[in-house]
């Protein structure tokens, strides 16, 4: 992994396509190996556009995605709007704080049942064309939605392979403790 990460969080967002793919390219031509994404970013579009940019890459690159903020579901049907948007939006006095508030808006949802976390990682997983995950990240969750449930699934998904490790992506340091504390009802204790 390279010591920089490249943060997917702007593509198809506040950056168009063309433009997402401009910089991923010069990103990995400088050395970053190293790709952050959610089920979220890009309104549900970036894993696709960054799993079609890191074609032949994989062996090459390792790829964190993170679940739990739900994109809003007519993501596809808002490309047309969200190119108009940018281009609206850039002229306006405060178009971008503008454009923020209705992204924060529409990606308010949030879901951290075990069910929602599997059926994420099987479309993260086709959406970047790869049969495993180097890091897969509980997205900015409460202390209450860490369930024993849903950290069994983590560590099963582990252990099936599907996942090399998993963690809490949050501003929240408590959130990171409470695993810590389950951890043995999910973990094997034997040394490896």
């Amino acid at each position: 992994m390279s010591i920089l990460g490249f943060g997917c969080g702007a593509m198809l967002g506040r950056v168009g396509r063309a433009q997402a793919l401009r910089a991923l390219e010069v990103a990995y031509d400088n050395g970053i190996t190293h790709f952050d994404v959610a089920r979220s970013y890009g309104f549900g579009e970036a894993e696709m556009l960054l799993g079609s940019f890191l074609r032949g890459k994989r062996d090459a690159v390792s790829v964190t995605t993170k679940f739990g903020i739900v994109p809003p579901r007519n993501a596809s049907k808002l490309g047309l709007a969200k190119s108009a948007a940018r281009a609206v939006l850039s002229h306006l006095p405060g178009g971008r704080s503008l454009a923020r508030a209705a992204a924060r808006k529409m990606l308010a949802h949030r879901d951290y049942s075990p069910a929602y976390a599997r059926a994420c990682l099987d479309t993260s997983l086709r959406d970047l064309c790869v049969e495993r995950v180097d890091h897969y990240m509980i997205h900015d969750p409460a202390e209450a939605d860490l369930s024993d449930e849903l950290l069994g699934f983590l560590e099963d998904a582990r252990r099936a392979g599907k996942i090399d490790r998993w963690g809490i992506a949050t501003d929240h340091p408590p959130c990171c403790r409470v695993p810590l504390r389950r951890m043995p009802r999910h973990c094997s204790t034997k040394a490896t």
